[in-house]
């Protein structure tokens, strides 16, 4: 099982906003899946939702215990 935690800068930027135009991030799943292998893309909050680093961090952990 892998769990791909995209980057954002730290700016807002979710999972699916570059999907679109590059493909990013939901190709990683379909890449691993083609290989046989689980995969979660998680998203998580960012500024301004998130203010400060631990807030994104606590959501990627409960995404990882989630999964």
């Amino acid at each position: 099982m892998v769990v791909f935690v995209h980057g954002g800068f730290w700016r807002p930027m979710d999972r699916r906003t570059l999907q679109f135009f590059t493909g990013l991030h939901g190709a990683v799943g379909v890449a691993f899946a083609n290989r046989g292998v689980a995969t979660a893309v998680i998203s998580y909050r960012q500024l301004p939702a998130a203010e400060s680093i631990p807030d994104a961090l606590e959501d990627v952990s409960r995404a990882v215990r989630y999964v």
